[in-house]
Formats: structure tokens, C-alpha cells, sequence
């Protein structure tokens, strides 16, 4: 798999922080300006959320009202930046000379209120819809009252829910526009602490909206960062996608049993997927930054739990570049989780989409694939 162009706006933060003493405000600057009620004497960052990393541009330490105020040179292009304070973040995007002017009231930066700017407005409206479907999210996975398949679809529905809302309010409104750009790297964080990426480049249902974007910030911000590495992120997954397209050889299987799989864990020990024989084993290639990835560790963990004792066990193939962001994902899973960068495996396995399930018996001898709701049942059956 081609190495992703990007960092999700999740990245950790490279503190350079630039304090410095009051200035004045020059012809060709914008300003971010406002009150944060409650948190007088506190040091505010501005922050520029940039393609591959967070970094603090200036600091401020808010007055006994709580006032600030942030000046900077007008941008070449949209850019994104974030007003940071206790580690709670409230973001602005700015394209222009103008003066945005941000109130709110500490702790509870989330319910602040903007002037100034139409995109910033469109920005929070953003967050406020993010915030919700991560609410219902954590609901779902949460619910004692859903079988597995059921919560995958319930989560598969919000999720495309929200994409179609951000389509007719966002991506088709102002594609141009930072708004847009920052849609295609929001995550969800789910209740087992994996966060997944809402919209993923490598999905043929997704790619159209990184098209949609890429393909307007080369027409109207040309040569600039954001708009080379997003045209060439949406070109990498492209090619990926095409040549995922590729049937494998069906003859191989049965003489083989299993196409052998040798790959390291995140302590860098090799499984090889034919050692587990004896076991009943599901076999599931897994990126841990699609939507869906949320809903496939929520039913693979209840699937588990319920016959790991009786002889099943998972090896799950991670298809991610970023390691870090991988282990981090797998930390708490209690399968075996190996990582394939390169995406060998699972075009070996001709892996058309997460919700295929390999099913392989005591004598490594692969039975059958299966969707999430044939899953608990192919696995029974063996068992």
C-alpha cells in the first residue's frame, strides 16, 4: 500500500511554542480575538493544524476578563488553526485579512460562539455534528442490548448518515474551502480507545470525496502544501485501489490449504498463521483507519470472548502503513495482530472489503469466507 500522504488531525502535538510580547497589528494581518469567561491568568495557545503536524505559533497569557487576542499574516491559502487551552481546543479557519472573534466559557469550550467569519461558522456546525455522531457512537458500542451484527449496522448507518450530511452541507457547498479539507481527516474515537478515520481514501465508497476536494484546492489554491499532498494522497489510493482488482487463484487454495502467512506482532515476534493449527481460526484483514474497522473489533471481541475457550482463535492482518497508530490500535485486543504495510496479504487473499471473514479449520484447510453475519455460525459449526 502506497504510504499515506497525511496525519490525521489527531496527530501529537510538537510543542515549539513561540511566546512572545505584545505586538501591533500589521496591514496584511488577520486577528483572532475574544473572551474566555473563567479562565483568567491562563496561557492560551494559537496553534496551525498543518498536513503533517500541529505547531504552536504564539501564546498568550488571558487577562482577569479573559481576553486574548492572536495576529498573523494572511495565508496564501485557507488554512486551519486552533485556539488550545487545558488541552481543550476550539478551531478557526482562516483565508483571509479578516478579524474572527471567538467567545466562550472555560471549561466548556465546546459550546463557544464565533463572529467575523462564514467558514468558521461552517467549521463549528462541522464540530457540532462530529460531536454528536461520536455521542451515538459510543452509545451503540456501549449497548448491552445489540448483538454484534447489529451494532456493526447500526454504526455502518450513522456513520453514512453523517457523510451524507456532510456531502450536501460541506463537500458540495464549498469544497475549496478548509471546511471540506478538514472533513476528510475527522475520526472516531470508540469506546475500546482504537480511533478510526470517519472517511478513508483507500475506500471506493470515500474516494470520491477526496477527489472532490483534491481537485478544487489544485484549481484555486495551486501550489500550495495542503493542495499538492491531498492530490497525491487521492492519486496513491487511486492506483491502489485499481490494482486491488485482481483475482486470485482458487486452484492454489485447495492444494495449499491456506496461503501461509509470516508476519510480526507489535512486539516485532512472527506469527506464522499455520502454527495456530489445531485451532479453529478466523482469518480478518483489518485497517484500523476505516469507519468500519470500529464495528468489526467490537464483533470479533464478542466472538472472542464467547468461544475462545473452546478452541477458536483470530489472526487479524493489520493493512495500515503508519506502525505507531497500528500499535496503538492493537494494544488491548488479546488475538493475535500482525502488520502487513505493504498490503501483500491481502491482495494474496484477493481482500475485496473489511467485512470478509476467513474461515479455517483444526487442519488448516481454509473452509469458507464469510460476511460479519455469517461469522458466529461458521465459526460454531467447527468448533
Amino acid at each position: 500500500m502506497k504510504k499515506i500522504l497525511f496525519i490525521a488531525l489527531t496527530v501529537v502535538l510538537t510543542m515549539t511554542t513561540a511566546c512572545s510580547d505584545k505586538k501591533e497589528r500589521g496591514a496584511n494581518d488577520f486577528a483572532i480575538e475574544g473572551t474566555i469567561s473563567g479562565a483568567a491568568d491562563k496561557m492560551m495557545y494559537l496553534q496551525l493544524v498543518a498536513p503533517d503536524e500541529v505547531k504552536t505559533v504564539d501564546s498568550v497569557k488571558l487577562d482577569k476578563d479573559g481576553r486574548f487576542e492572536f495576529f498573523g499574516p494572511r495565508p496564501k491559502a485557507p488554512e486551519i488553526y486552533r485556539l488550545s487551552l487545558d488541552n481543550r481546543y476550539i478551531y478557526v479557519s482562516i483565508d483571509s485579512m479578516e478579524t474572527v472573534t471567538v467567545n466562550a466559557t472555560y471549561p466548556k469550550l465546546a459550546d463557544y460562539s464565533v463572529k467575523g467569519s462564514d467558514n468558521c461558522l461552517k467549521l463549528k456546525a462541522l464540530n457540532a455534528m462530529h460531536a454528536a455522531l461520536q455521542q451515538k457512537v459510543r452509545q451503540i458500542e456501549m449497548s448491552q442490548d445489540l448483538f454484534p451484527g447489529q451494532a456493526r449496522d447500526s454504526l455502518i448507518n450513522v456513520i453514512n448518515a453523517y457523510k451524507e450530511k456532510v456531502k450536501e452541507d460541506f463537500m458540495m457547498v464549498g469544497p475549496q474551502h478548509a471546511y471540506a479539507y478538514y472533513a476528510l481527516f475527522q475520526t472516531i474515537e470508540h469506546v475500546s480507545g482504537e480511533k478510526t478515520l470517519i472517511y478513508s481514501p483507500y475506500s471506493k465508497e470515500d474516494l470520491w470525496a477526496f477527489g472532490c476536494v483534491a481537485n478544487c484546492w489544485k484549481e484555486f489554491h495551486k501550489d500550495t502544501e495542503r493542495a499538492k499532498k491531498l492530490e497525491e494522497l487521492y492519486l496513491a489510493a487511486r492506483q491502489e485501489l485499481r490494482k486491488h482488482n485482481q483475482p486470485i487463484d482458487e486452484s492454489l487454495i485447495s492444494e495449499a490449504g491456506i496461503f501461509e502467512i509470516e508476519l510480526p506482532d507489535a512486539f516485532d515476534v512472527t506469527h506464522r498463521l499455520s502454527d495456530l493449527k489445531g485451532q479453529v481460526v478466523v482469518l480478518n484483514f483489518n485497517d484500523f483507519h476505516a469507519a468500519e474497522s470500529g464495528a468489526i473489533i467490537l464483533a470479533l471481541r464478542e466472538l472472542y470472548n464467547r468461544y475462545h475457550e473452546q478452541g477458536l482463535e483470530i489472526y487479524q492482518v493489520g493493512v495500515v502503513q503508519d506502525a505507531h497508530w497500528w500499535r496503538q490500535s492493537v494494544d488491548k485486543l488479546p488475538w493475535v495482530n500482525v502488520l502487513d504495510q505493504s498490503g501483500y496479504y491481502a491482495k494474496l487473499y484477493n481482500v475485496q472489503a473489511l467485512g470478509d471473514f476467513f474461515i479455517i479449520d483444526r487442519n488448516n484447510m481454509l473452509q469458507q469466507r464469510v460476511g460479519i453475519d455469517g461469522l458466529e455460525q461458521a465459526v460454531v459449526s467447527l468448533l
